[in-house]
């Protein structure tokens, strides 16, 4: 941001936009990678820059991926309190019935 204050107002903006332009792509890249805080960093850093397309994308793309994760949080949740609850259920139950050895494993013959 210090050199753009030295040039003229239009190349100023068009650095500052490349510069926005530039965060957004690294963004995505992050987030293609899976790294959704390195992600955050970069978009942060974008709000001060102008709003690009591409800087939209980014922050909408890095919006959804973070919603993303929240719900797989949610479901994993919920699945552990139904596992938890079906081990505490299994736990709870009277022993099963005894079998009923059949006659000849008991070294009985039937008549």
């Amino acid at each position: 941001m210090e050199i753009s204050k030295w040039l003229p107002a239009g190349e100023a903006r068009s650095v500052r936009r490349r510069i926005a332009n530039r965060l957004a792509a690294r963004a995505l890249e992050a987030l293609d990678a899976g790294d959704r805080g390195r992600a955050r960093g970069f978009v942060i850093e974008g709000k001060d820059y102008p709003s690009t397309e591409q800087a939209r994308v980014a922050r909408a793309t890095y919006k959804a991926a973070k919603a993303q994760a929240a719900e797989e949080r949610r479901r994993n949740a919920e699945q552990r309190r139904v596992d938890e609850a079906m081990r505490q259920a299994g736990s709870m139950r009277p022993p099963p019935p005894m079998r009923m050895m059949p006659p000849s494993s008991m070294g009985m013959t039937p008549p």
